[in-house]
């Protein structure tokens, strides 16, 4: 059992030695804390980027929106004006009518009672 564990522990030691000599990797702490800050200067560059990224992607959102918002005031204000002109329209028909209505009754009315005048 002593073996056993001797054996794991030079092995784990032979390991950790062996990933300590890679070219590539810091050394040092000093190293280490250089590596880390440039990698977080990276990270931070490219989420600025992406960050004016999407503040232009929502700045040309508003915009469009903006736009379809005005173009449907505008289509609005257009129908409203539409259905006014409609309206008045319709009260000159009725009113007119109304007119007709009353002059005949009138017509009738001084006809029944012999005026010599029938025009009302």
């Amino acid at each position: 059992m002593i073996k056993k564990i001797s054996f794991m522990a030079l092995t784990l030691t032979a390991i950790l030695s062996l990933g300590a000599c890679s070219d590539d990797k810091p050394t040092t702490t000093g190293e280490k804390v250089d590596e880390a800050i440039s990698k977080t200067k990276d990270v931070a560059k490219d989420l600025g980027d992406k960050a004016k990224d999407v503040g232009a992607q929502a700045k040309e959102a508003a915009i469009d929106a903006s736009e379809k918002a005005k173009e449907m005031a505008s289509d609005a204000s257009d129908k409203v004006k539409e259905a006014a002109k409609g309206a008045t329209e319709k009260a000159k028909e009725i009113a007119a009518d109304a007119g007709d209505v009353i002059e005949d009754a009138c017509e009738k009315a001084k006809e029944k009672l012999d005026v010599a005048d029938p025009d009302c």
